[in-house]
């Protein structure tokens, strides 16, 4: 009898790397509103993907619990362009604040 496995065993691992170049590109919208939002949104996407795996009731050896340690490391990179995203708001704000964009002409 073949049993046939849940689709989201194979989720997670193959739309990560996805989910990372995305928040990548969420560093350069023009609103800051978007540029939080998208790096919220997909930090928290590969939160929730490196916990499903992680808790996964499986041997490590079997389908989706075999990338467990490349889920933390996406997670871990994840969580850096989160503090990039945080530091380049930072910087605009510091920078618009001081008017060091200003012409001088």
């Amino acid at each position: 009898m073949i049993v046939a496995d849940p689709w989201y065993d194979y989720f997670a691992l193959p739309i990560a790397p996805f989910v990372l170049i995305l928040q990548l590109g969420a560093l350069f919208p023009p609103r800051w509103w978007a540029r939080i939002g998208g790096a919220l949104a997909c930090a928290g996407a590969i939160q929730w993907m490196e916990w499903f795996v992680s808790n996964s009731h499986l041997e490590p050896d079997e389908r989706a619990n075999i990338g467990a340690g490349i889920m933390l490391f996406w997670s871990v990179l994840s969580l850096m362009r989160l503090g990039a995203a945080a530091l380049g708001e930072v910087a605009r704000v510091i920078v618009r604040q001081a008017g060091l964009l200003q012409d001088r002409s």
